[in-house]
């Protein structure tokens, strides 16, 4: 995990099996914003800017469904960067919004934006592990 805002210090790395959970906290700038940016295997990328006070996002991956469960807080817009249903956009009323993922072998790509703030920005992309075969990389699998 790479604190964008002080990349002169080492990011933390961390090791987690299918399933584990980990909480860590940190420091907001002077100016409490954050900029966070995980890098993983698999296309396994999180990108989280923004403001101490920004609103609540949430998301959930299910195997068994093959589907991206996103709830935004009243406010918040999302969109597919990927998906072949990229012209569905999703906005913010506290309800989960659900996008197979079953067309795109697994692959998602998704931006949380707030039309409200010039700041936040939270990203959200990479491969649903289910088991079954599958493509590399989107754009790869139609060349």
């Amino acid at each position: 995990v790479y604190d964008r805002h002080r990349l002169d210090r080492i990011p933390r790395r961390y090791t987690l099996a299918a399933g584990d959970r980990i909480a860590a906290t940190w420091p907001l700038d002077d100016a409490a914003r954050y900029d966070l940016w995980l890098l993983g295997p698999n296309g396994f990328h999180r990108h989280f800017v923004g403001h101490g006070a920004d609103k609540a996002v949430s998301w959930r991956l299910d195997a068994p469904t093959e589907t991206l469960s996103l709830t935004l807080a009243r406010g918040l817009k999302a969109v597919s960067l990927r998906h072949p249903d990229a012209h569905r956009g999703w906005h913010g009323d506290g309800r989960a919004h659900v996008l197979s993922l079953a067309k795109t072998g697994g692959w998602y790509d998704i931006l949380v934006t707030d039309p409200a703030s010039t700041t936040f920005r939270h990203r959200i992309a990479g491969r649903l592990e289910t088991g079954r075969p599958s493509w590399s990389e989107p754009p790869l699998a139609r060349a």
